[in-house]
């Protein structure tokens, strides 16, 4: 992997464990930054849309996923972490694809086999992949790979339950509970966490002005 091709990262943001964990920790989810404009939507009369629907839910899923992730951060099980960010990675595509195409919420409020004759259909993950590199992120795609690995249990998934001791000799530790496989691991999931964070922020207030 050449330096283009990897996923940079702020860890010297982190002065200890507990400052990470403070860090990435969101009291009421996304609240701060949506509810002045959620209602203002809800006070303006005009009733509820699709698309307004689907905001509402869109907020409340970043929140349960985003405190899921934090709360198995601090269980030191990278295992369902990195499960847990690439679906949160996949909602802020989602999101922010929505924000941008606000009619292609009509494919999702329907399961794809009650889709209508000619009715909107659904775009794949790499749609929303690639529409967040050009437009937005343009490391969102190696990020999204990289949590993919673990998830589908490529080889970072393998290798991420043995922790080396002595590499020189060969020898590794491994055990059955999860566990961070290093320092390193624990910091990199909170920094990517928080970088996740800040663009969900800005993505959810978009999609509420859509």
């Amino acid at each position: 992997m050449t330096d283009r091709d990897q996923v940079h990262l702020d860890l010297s943001r982190f002065q200890s464990r507990e400052d990470a964990l403070q860090k990435i920790r969101r009291r009421h989810g996304f609240d701060d930054v949506v509810m002045e404009p959620v209602t203002e939507a809800l006070t303006a009369g005009t009733g509820l849309s699709l698309l307004g629907m689907f905001s509402l839910s869109a907020i409340t899923r970043a929140r349960s996923l985003h405190e899921s992730i934090v709360r198995e951060i601090e269980a030191s099980n990278p295992q369902a972490t990195f499960a847990l960010m690439r679906a949160f990675a996949e909602t802020l595509a989602v999101i922010v694809y929505v924000a941008d195409h606000p009619d292609y919420v009509e494919a999702l409020v329907h399961h794809p086999k009650n889709t209508p004759p000619g009715g909107r259909r659904r775009r794949s993950i790499q749609t929303f992949i690639q529409h967040m590199d050009k437009h937005y992120a343009g490391q969102f795609g190696l990020v999204y790979a990289e949590l993919s690995e673990i998830t589908h249990y490529g080889s970072t998934a393998v290798w991420n339950t043995w922790t080396p001791v002595n590499e020189q000799e060969g020898h590794a530790v491994w055990t059955s509970s999860p566990r961070w496989r290093s320092e390193r691991d624990f910091y990199v999931a909170c920094a990517q966490l928080l970088e996740l964070s800040k663009e969900m922020e800005t993505a959810l207030v978009r999609l509420l002005a859509a």
